[in-house]
């Protein structure tokens, strides 16, 4: 049963491109399965139906083979939330034999007491500190960043409550910024200027964004500037030794966050690439049922056209011969 199929009807001709565009969308084993499976008749007008249409120029659209699709995971940083401004625990500790001395931190800034040989004090100052505390994080309302006049006034008024003077507390402060694991809590030195310990701040935690180098950079340059008080910097030597100290002692968290990003990585490709399997498995079988349903279409549209053919051979068979009188 031979039809050339360039003498096909138009719905015809689009079946088969459609059986082109699937067959190429398969993989080649379950194709070379599909096409193997079809009819004898069939296949045969499906190849001269591809070879006319190769040497005609044309192409079937086909889309791109999701078999050979290649697996990407996209990675996207979560952008850092800010803590919320919970206050430390805090509380009075000793730094030395007989000396205790009451610290706070809250908003990355660490206020801290004179020290004092009597407990009780100690306690009187850590109360001090509390509603210190409350009164800056009230007056700061919805702004994001903790101000130094709002500091100011929260010290004044909680010293007036206690009837204590600010030479009695003599608050000193000290900048407290989190790197993570590049070098864990980062703690400046101890200054008694409010600007100055604000300054820091903001210093570290903008060289934080931008990195190790910017970061131990400007944490080398806080240790080494010089403080009201008559207190000594920092050596350039010591502050770099600080540094890397408090870099090497990371060294074992950022090795396991390492390990545990790989891992996590490696499981999702893994996992992308069954899922991949699992849907191209499912598309190779949909697109056999589809071949197989075409191939019968095509082997009942072949018999109508040979049927058609060998009717209309007939008539003219028929009109060819004399009629008898």
């Amino acid at each position: 049963m031979e039809v050339a199929t360039g003498s096909l009807c138009g719905p015809a001709r689009q079946r088969l491109k459609r059986l082109v565009s699937w067959l190429q969308r398969m993989g080649r084993v379950s194709r070379r399965e599909a096409i193997d499976a079809l009819p004898a008749a069939s296949r045969d007008a499906l190849l001269q139906f591809m070879t006319s249409w190769k040497a005609s120029g044309g192409a079937v659209r086909v889309p791109s083979d999701f078999s050979q699709a290649q697996t990407r995971v996209m990675h996207s940083k979560k952008p850092l939330q800010a803590r919320s401004p919970k206050r430390s625990r805090g509380g009075v500790r000793r730094v030395r034999q007989g000396a205790f001395q009451a610290t706070i931190c809250f908003c990355r800034l660490m206020v801290r007491s004179a020290t004092t040989h009597c407990h009780l004090r100690a306690k009187a100052f850590h109360a001090v500190l509390a509603r210190l505390y409350e009164l800056a994080m009230g007056a700061r309302g919805s702004s994001t960043e903790l101000q130094e006049d709002h500091i100011a006034w929260a010290t004044e008024i909680a010293l007036a409550e206690s009837g204590l003077c600010e030479a009695d507390l003599r608050p000193s402060y000290a900048a407290v910024v989190s790197s993570g694991c590049l070098a864990g809590v980062i703690e400046s030195p101890t200054t008694s200027s409010l600007t100055q310990a604000l300054a820091w701040r903001w210093r570290l935690g903008l060289a934080r964004d931008h990195g190790w180098t910017e970061l131990q950079k400007v944490w080398v340059e806080v240790l080494r500037e010089a403080r009201p008080g008559g207190s000594r910097p920092m050596s350039a030597e010591k502050a770099i030794l600080r540094v890397r100290t408090a870099w090497q002692r990371q060294a074992g968290r950022r090795q396991a966050i390492n390990t545990n990003s790989e891992v996590r990585l490696s499981r999702r490709v893994q996992r992308l690439a069954a899922s991949n399997l699992r849907r191209c498995a499912a598309a190779d079988a949909r697109l056999k049922e589809l071949v197989t349903q075409a191939g019968k279409r095509w082997e009942g549209i072949l018999r109508r056209a040979a049927g058609g053919k060998g009717y209309a051979k007939r008539r003219r068979s028929d009109s060819c011969q004399p009629r008898q009188t």
